[in-house]
C-alpha cells in the first residue's frame, strides 16, 4: 500500500507542488491510511472525513471525523488540497458532480481525485465481483473522471 500512496504523493508534488506546508482534507478517508502516511512524512495540516462510524471508531489517524461530501461543516476555500481516493464510485449518484462541486468549494488550490479504472481488467473483475459495494465502478476510467471533474467545475 505504501508504494501506491507514495505514487499519489509524488504525482501531487509534480503536478500541484504539494508539500509538507500545505493543508489537505481527505474526503471519504476510511480509517485514514493516506493521512497517516502523509503524517509520517512530516505533513501536519491534515483532516479526514468519512461517513462510516465503524471506520471512524477504528481510525489509524487522530484527526478523522464524521462527515461526507453532502454533510460537512468545512468552510469554503479552507484547504490547499481536497483529496478523495476510490470514493466516488461508492456514491449512490452514478455521476457525482455535486461531490466534485463540494470539493471545489472547499479547495483553495487543488482538487485531487483518484478513482478506479474500468480499463484495467483485474480492477474491473474485482469491482464486478463486489458490485453491491462497488456500485458505479464500471463507469470510471481516466476519460470519464476527467469529464466528471470538468462538469464539477
Amino acid at each position: 500500500m505504501s508504494l501506491f500512496l507514495d505514487e499519489i504523493i509524488l504525482t501531487m508534488r509534480e503536478v500541484a507542488g504539494f508539500g509538507s506546508g500545505h493543508s489537505l482534507v481527505d474526503m471519504g478517508c476510511g480509517r485514514g491510511y493516506f493521512l497517516k502516511h502523509l503524517s509520517n512524512l512530516g505533513h501536519n495540516a491534515l483532516l479526514g472525513l468519512d461517513p462510516c462510524r465503524e471506520l471512524l471508531n477504528d481510525a489509524l489517524f487522530r484527526n478523522v471525523r464524521a462527515g461526507s461530501f453532502e454533510n460537512n461543516d468545512i468552510p469554503s476555500s479552507s484547504f490547499d488540497v481536497v483529496f478523495t481516493c476510490h470514493t466516488l464510485h461508492h456514491l449512490r449518484d452514478p455521476h457525482p458532480v455535486q461531490a466534485i462541486r463540494e470539493m471545489t468549494r472547499i479547495a483553495k488550490r487543488y482538487v485531487v481525485v483518484v478513482e478506479v479504472n474500468n480499463t484495467n481488467l483485474p480492477t474491473l473483475l474485482v469491482c464486478l465481483l463486489h458490485a453491491s459495494v462497488e456500485r458505479n465502478a464500471i463507469r470510471y476510467n481516466l476519460s470519464s473522471t476527467r469529464r466528471l471533474v470538468a462538469d464539477g467545475g
